[in-house]
Order: C-alpha cells, then sequence, then structure tokens
C-alpha cells in the first residue's frame, strides 16, 4: 500500500480527465520493432537467442521474439536507407545525398565496416498483430527486395532459404504469394503508418543499439 502524505481525494483532478485517452496517450509512441533474417555471422544465433535462418523481431537484447522459418505479412510502404553503426547509429534515407553514397561504397568496398543499405519496408505481421520494419541490405535480399516492393498492399510469405556456393552457405529470403488469408490492419492506422514512413526525414541519428546491422 502507497504511503501518501496527503489525502489524494483532496487533490485538484485534470478538468479533461479521461483515463482512455490517457491510457493510449502514455502508450503512444513512433518507435517501430523490426524484423530481420537471422544467419550463422548473428551474434543473437552464437549466443543462442534464435536459431540459424529465423526471422526475428528483438525485444531486447537478450530477447528475440522468433518468427520462424516463414513469416506471413502485408508490405504496405518502403524506403531507401544507408545505415552507418558506431559510437552512434546514423540512418538516410535520400540515395542521392553524398551520405547516402559514402555510405553505400563503403559497404561495398570495406568488409565488416558497420555501413549497409538497401531498400526498407513496413509490413504488417498478422502473428503479432503490429507493423515492424524490414531492411532488406544484404547483396542477397536486395536482389529480392524488388519482389516485396512490387507486392505492396498484398499479402506475401518470405521464406528462409539455405544457399550453398562452395564452402560457404547462408540464408537469404524467397518472396511468395501468401495462401493464408490473414486479417487486414485498421486502414486509418495502415494509412497513417505508412505515409508517415514513406516520407522520413533525409537522414536521423540515434544512440547505438548492442544489436547486429546485419538484418537479411
Amino acid at each position: 500500500m502507497r504511503n501518501a502524505l496527503v489525502d489524494v481525494n483532496a487533490l485538484p483532478t485534470n478538468k479533461y480527465n479521461d483515463e482512455k485517452t490517457c491510457s493510449e496517450l502514455v502508450t503512444a509512441t513512433t518507435y517501430l520493432k523490426r524484423m530481420q533474417l537471422y544467419t550463422a555471422s548473428s551474434a543473437a544465433i552464437t549466443s543462442g537467442f534464435i536459431g540459424s535462418g529465423r526471422f526475428g523481431v528483438p525485444l531486447a537484447k537478450d530477447k528475440i521474439e522468433d518468427l520462424g522459418n516463414s513469416v506471413d505479412c502485408l508490405p504496405v510502404a518502403w524506403r531507401f536507407k544507408a545505415m552507418k553503426f558506431g559510437e552512434a547509429v546514423i540512418s538516410v534515407y535520400n540515395p542521392q545525398s553524398k551520405q547516402f553514397k559514402d555510405i553505400q561504397n563503403t559497404a561495398d568496398e570495406v568488409p565488416d565496416s558497420g555501413c549497409s543499405y538497401g531498400l526498407e519496408f513496413l509490413v504488417w505481421l498478422p502473428s503479432l498483430k503490429q507493423f515492424v520494419t524490414y531492411f532488406m541490405n544484404s547483396k542477397t535480399s536486395r536482389l529480392v527486395a524488388p519482389e516485396v516492393k512490387d507486392r505492396l498492399g498484398t499479402p506475401i510469405t518470405i521464406r528462409s532459404n539455405l544457399i550453398k556456393k562452395g564452402s560457404r552457405q547462408w540464408h537469404g529470403p524467397v518472396v511468395s504469394i501468401c495462401s493464408t488469408p490473414f486479417e487486414a490492419p485498421n486502414q486509418e492506422d495502415l494509412l497513417t503508418n505508412a505515409t508517415k514512413f514513406a516520407n522520413p526525414k533525409e537522414s536521423e541519428v540515434e544512440e547505438a543499439e548492442q544489436t547486429s546491422s546485419r538484418a537479411q
């Protein structure tokens, strides 16, 4: 029981008091979780947080929502994106800017540079009933990204595919039309989220997360 210093019933109340509005306001956020395909190079796999070749949504540094090796989703918006990890995370959305091109060139030329680029999508996950981002920034996923872009507004299934080349092997995404019906998100929420996602600032800087930048 709380040890109150004064009688709470004697304190003034807000004239606009509305519990529903209060609940919506304090839980509202512009933060979007991300979905990624985890491959053998991911620290999350070596740490045992998720298996190789599985899609997941990071919830915390040591907790990942395991979505399995295939995901049904609805892509609703896309944008260009280049990222640079360091003391801070730099995200650039204008592909014509010098900053974007510098990150792109570094990603192509310098191994393990902490730089990446590609198309990023906003997708609705019916299994979680929420919107998440999906950054297709590896060499393999960049080739598949146009298939997702061409299917905006259409339910799709993204599967994990094991690719072997000589002694190397890794997982990449494969896209197909979803054969399992699922409920669409609220249209107002969809348009609000999609419009904001597709029209970002030219760039933004945020505090670095202790997570891998190698989304697939």
